[in-house]
């Protein structure tokens, strides 16, 4: 008898500790995605000339606190401000359109304080999705862009 509730208890939390397991796992795949379509996005951009960038303007977030998005940017020209992606493969399911399971938000603005550089643009892209349909978990990658001389 004392067997059974001590092998009944090991097994609980053996129970226990797998889902634990389970939901440490697809938060590690929605950071390493976040990641991916950030550094992805910002290595695209930076290819570019800085004249030839988008003017995305607007708060540098996708989220306005943890539980609710900012609004969605609008296009320039062609290029997404907000793109909502289902992966790390970019599949985009349609501009603007709020669907997808991460949400990828572009702004390029002029530095501020001490880092002004003549013609110098700051490129950030922050990735926004829902880790338990009520937490929204944001990563941002930012990096400072340079006009050859």
């Amino acid at each position: 008898m004392i067997t059974a509730v001590v092998l009944g208890i090991g097994v609980m939390g053996l129970v226990s500790l797998y889902g634990t397991a389970g939901r440490g796992v697809t938060v590690s795949r929605d950071q390493t995605s976040a990641l991916e379509l950030a550094r992805q996005r910002l290595e695209r951009l930076s290819t570019a000339s800085v004249d030839d960038l988008p003017a995305c303007g607007g708060p540098p977030s996708c989220r306005q606190n943890l539980s609710t998005f900012a609004n969605p940017k609008g296009a320039v020209g062609t290029y997404p401000c907000t793109q909502f992606v289902d992966g790390m493969d970019g599949t985009a399911p349609a501009v603007g359109q709020a669907s997808g399971r991460f949400r990828i938000d572009t702004s390029i603005d002029v530095p501020s304080g001490s880092a002004q550089q003549a013609g110098a643009l700051v490129v950030t892209v922050s990735v926004c999705w829902s880790e338990d349909g009520r937490t929204i978990r944001q990563l941002a990658l930012e990096r400072m862009l340079v006009p050859e001389v």
